[in-house]
């Protein structure tokens, strides 16, 4: 179903982006990757990057905006599973994950990633591994930044730098409270560990503002001398199909004895990465 911005209320538009655009695929079965034979490419652990922790602030930064018409290419990471066994010895050897190597266990081709929407990567089996493997992701509209946030009596004026009205159907500004003090979070880069000192907030309340050339809202209904942080975050209304593949996974055989491809169809927001906080201070 399409959804258009001028069959939509406030409230209607609010539900609407709480959709998720590109459900990706969950994690696919682990499997064992065999010495004999071919072992179907689905039993293997696929992962598309599509975020990237910024070491120095601790927050993660979206790899895959819109690129103004450009392919948006993540990376893709395949490991298999090898179970533990014995030498000849006797001695126990445990398990591992082993990274496949590109080119020569598998391919990677991209579909539908050039506009904002779901894109889709393609993984297909190579050399001792066979099948096509699906992963779906979302590529986002451009974020934007808040320029200017000027207090009123139990309001703010919220000014923000403008996305190109292609792009996106409209922006939601975000209020939040702060924490006094700030808290220790951990934040995690593949198996690396990192821990930051970081402020807690608390949301208030929302705006939707529907107008995609809009680049200023009055945000009402706030407390008086009250310092509040704003974020706004464009959107854009898609909608389409993308290709999920089904696997039958026999647990005693330990492999796929059955797969099937569905069309599926999806509608619901783009979000683009949310601006950074700024603070304003209520009259």
């Amino acid at each position: 179903m399409q959804l258009t911005m001028k069959k939509m209320g406030a409230a209607a538009i609010a539900a609407a982006l709480a959709l998720c655009v590109a459900p990706a695929m969950a994690m696919l079965t682990p499997g064992t990757a065999h010495a004999a034979g071919k072992t179907d490419i689905n039993s293997a652990d696929i992962d598309v990057v599509t975020t990237k922790l910024v070491k120095k602030t601790g927050e993660y930064k979206s790899l895959t905006t819109y690129k103004n018409g450009k392919q948006v290419k993540p990376a893709v990471k395949v490991t298999v599973w090898q179970s533990g066994s014995y030498d000849a010895e006797g001695n126990y050897i445990p398990g591992k994950s082993i990274k496949l190597k590109k080119g020569k266990d598998y391919t990677v081709s991209y579909k539908n990633n050039k506009n904002i929407g779901t894109a889709q990567v393609v993984v297909k089996g190579k050399g001792a591994y066979k099948g096509t493997a699906y992963y779906n992701f979302s590529i986002k509209p451009k974020a934007t930044k808040v320029t200017k946030v000027k207090g009123e009596k139990k309001a703010l004026n919220v000014s923000w730098k403008k996305v190109s009205a292609k792009q996106v159907d409209g922006y939601v500004v975000s209020v939040y409270t702060r924490d006094k003090k700030k808290h220790t979070v951990t934040e995690w880069d593949g198996d690396k560990k990192y821990t930051y000192k970081k402020y807690g907030y608390t949301h208030v309340k929302d705006v939707v503002v529907k107008n995609p050339s809009a680049t200023s809202v009055k945000v009402k209904g706030l407390k008086k001398k009250t310092k509040y942080y704003v974020t706004v975050q464009p959107y854009k209304f898609v909608s389409g199909t993308y290709k999920e593949r089904y696997n039958q996974w026999d647990e005693a055989e330990e492999k796929i004895i059955g797969t099937r491809v569905v069309d599926q169809a999806y509608a619901g927001a783009s979000w683009a990465q949310a601006s950074d906080y700024k603070a304003g201070k209520t009259k």
